[in-house]
């Protein structure tokens, strides 16, 4: 059983992360439910991998108690908890195994499994029980299958090709000045727009429309050959979520804006190591200047862009959510 959230407001990373995982315990023949918090929309979302979901309700404890009735009335076995506002420490009457997806490394987690895939994972120190089973670590980050093939990817001196994703939303409708800086930057790219099925719906549209004209941009909405696309690409624009991790494995180039403050200790991480640049914040008042400086120093710079695309790979390797799935296959026999 999993008990996640998504919607507009928080986001696609972590439904999506859960349904990675559940796509590998289901090829295990593991029978996979999902409880969310959220909007009828990830639903259809959820529904789209072929997997069932119930909404929860609106409580005090974020649907804690509800999911615990309902693993105990369809007779579960593990409980897969990815959302910050549950605590694992209140979980009563359910008898068996609790796996906490956790980023922050900020609460008491008495649980049996603690997985934390980021980049700076190995350095967290949790408050968990002596037998609590720690996975951390990039080498346990949870992306699709498509993300564990081997890289062969050849950066080119002249950069033709941007990707821009900021996720499963753009609450700040950043979306738009992106493509307005980006092609103020570098007039003659092809740009390939990502729009999240969390989007402003005919908002972003709108927004979109004085660049409809445009025959070097093409939009895609929430499509299934992300893999691909980051390829193709020269260098990508992004947030600092799940994405950031994806765009490593590909060893792409990338530019990154942090749009919450739970992706700080990503784009540290991944600063640190070379896989990007983080250029600031979408608060950020002097933001359109730091990006396009950015991306103007990173398209001119071969040496940067070889570097990066070297790095990435060597951090997150794609194989996370088959690791992680073998270790809660054997936690549902113990």
């Amino acid at each position: 059983m999993f008990c996640t959230t998504a919607g507009p407001t928080i986001g696609l990373g972590h439904l999506r992360r859960c349904i990675t995982l559940a796509q590998v315990l289901r090829e295990m023949n593991a029978k996979v439910h999902f409880l969310l918090r959220g909007e009828q929309n990830a639903i259809g979302f959820l529904e789209k991998y072929g997997f069932s979901g119930k909404l929860l309700e609106e409580s005090v404890d974020w649907g804690l108690q509800q999911s615990l009735e309902y693993c105990v009335d369809n007779h579960a076995n593990v409980l897969v908890i990815d959302s910050y506002p549950i605590e694992p420490k209140n979980i009563k009457g359910f008898q068996g195994k609790v796996v906490v997806i956790d980023d922050l490394c900020d609460r008491s987690l008495p649980v049996e499994l603690i997985l934390n895939g980021s980049v700076n994972g190995q350095k967290c120190i949790y408050q968990a029980l002596p037998s609590t089973k720690l996975l951390l670590g990039p080498q346990y980050i949870l992306l699709r299958e498509a993300f564990s093939q081997k890289v062969n990817r050849r950066i080119q001196k002249q950069v033709d090709r941007i990707l821009i994703t900021v996720g499963g939303m753009d609450l700040m409708f950043l979306i738009s000045k992106l493509v307005q800086w980006t092609r103020a930057t570098l007039e003659k790219s092809h740009i390939d727009l990502i729009l999240g099925p969390f989007g402003q719906g005919g908002k972003d549209y709108e927004l979109l429309r004085q660049w409809q004209d445009d025959p070097f941009l093409c939009v895609y909405k929430d499509p299934t050959n992300l893999y691909d696309l980051m390829m193709e690409c020269d260098i990508a624009i992004t947030g600092g979520g799940q994405t950031t991790y994806e765009l490593a494995a590909t060893g792409t180039p990338t530019l990154a804006i942090q749009l919450a403050d739970n992706q700080i200790h990503n784009l540290e991480g991944f600063s640190r190591k070379s896989t990007l640049n983080w250029v600031g914040s979408v608060s950020d008042e002097n933001l359109q200047e730091k990006f396009q400086d950015g991306l103007s120093r990173l398209a001119r710079s071969f040496k940067e862009r070889q570097a990066m695309s070297k790095a990435g790979p060597l951090i997150v390797d794609g194989g996370g959510a088959k690791r992680v799935g073998q270790v809660v296959k054997e936690l549902s026999i113990q």
